[in-house]
């Protein structure tokens, strides 16, 4: 591997893991068609190190919240803390037990064509379930507290429990509203207005364990969960990516463990932090991208994206 494919593989990480479309399997794809010997896994890593950077630097605030609740700074966001953390143990827990006891071929070009176009196909239908319903999910029955986040719009987010997020340059307010009359309303500076439940949460981290087999895509799997139960786009994203810290930070721990035992030679570092920072630069240019496509569009030219690459995944393999 040189200094170019090292960029290269970089790029296409940077791009493809925000979107739905499997990251892993484009890599495998690339190294293909380059004539490269799969990536050894410390690269893989150092690739998701670039994009999990990334996650940390475009959704800091949410992630501050998320530190705020471990520390127990006010009940909003502990409740928001422990609904992410229990939503990430299923994925944590399969990942896990298949490193010890599976082996399968995942890397079989039959599987990667039918992972990429079958969950393409669930995620067009479950986005177009979400779609076809007349309203969002209401993201409480009780209150809801919502903290607005700087942005140059102001909208409503459910209108079935009369909740607004109002947004201003110089600061962020809160605004909340009881789901029966407007006149309950009160100042208080809680979550910003991403909210979910602790059984949908669950379900959306089982969805995210399926991403241990290539193709499928975890941002695919998450989204096509949350999609389902109704969340918008927005919110979907939003959830996804803080629940992906979880399962990358723990493979890039169990990496050091093994370069640190000698289980892993690296030949060269240069690669590795090359890879990673130009996954880190493009990571950050795909999450505006992506974050703003979301919010005006639906996910089928994704869908029909995903179709055409695993015929031609297949196509190359034949």
């Amino acid at each position: 591997m040189t200094s170019l494919h090292a960029i290269i593989l970089g790029i296409i990480q940077g791009i493809t893991e925000f979107l739905p479309v499997s990251s892993s399997a484009h890599l495998m794809f690339a190294s293909k068609i380059m004539g490269l010997a799969n990536q050894r896994y410390a690269f893989d890593v150092c690739l998701n190190l670039g994009s999990l950077l990334a996650i940390a630097v475009f959704f800091r605030k949410d992630i501050w919240r998320l530190i705020l609740g471990f520390f127990n700074r006010s009940p909003n966001d502990r409740k928001f803390f422990n609904i992410w953390f229990v939503s990430s143990v299923p994925t944590i827990v399969i990942f896990f037990i298949a490193d010890l006891f599976l082996d399968i071929n995942f890397k079989s070009p039959i599987l990667l064509t039918s992972t990429l176009i079958s969950f393409g196909i669930i995620l067009y239908l479950c986005d177009l379930r979400s779609e076809n319903k007349s309203s969002m999910k209401p993201l409480h029955n009780e209150l809801f507290f919502a903290s607005a986040r700087k942005d140059a719009d102001t909208r409503v987010v459910a209108q079935d429990c009369n909740v607004l997020l109002v947004h201003e340059d110089s600061l962020e307010r809160t605004i909340a509203c009881a789901a029966s009359t407007e006149a309950n309303c009160e100042k208080e500076p809680l979550y910003s207005g991403l909210s979910i439940s602790m059984k949908d949460g669950i379900l959306v981290g089982l969805a995210q364990s399926l991403a241990i087999i290539p193709g499928v895509s975890r941002l695919g799997a998450t989204l096509s969960a949350s999609r389902y139960l109704n969340y918008s786009r927005s919110e979907s994203f939003r959830f996804s990516m803080l629940l992906s810290i979880p399962p990358v930070s723990g493979a890039l721990f169990i990496t050091l463990l093994k370069i640190i035992r000698g289980k892993i030679i690296i030949d060269d570092w240069s690669l590795l932090f090359i890879g990673c920072l130009f996954s880190f630069l493009f990571g950050l240019v795909s999450l505006r991208i992506v974050t703003n496509f979301l919010k005006k569009h639906t996910l089928l030219a994704i869908v029909i994206y995903r179709i055409i690459f695993g015929i031609s995944v297949w196509l190359l393999n034949r």
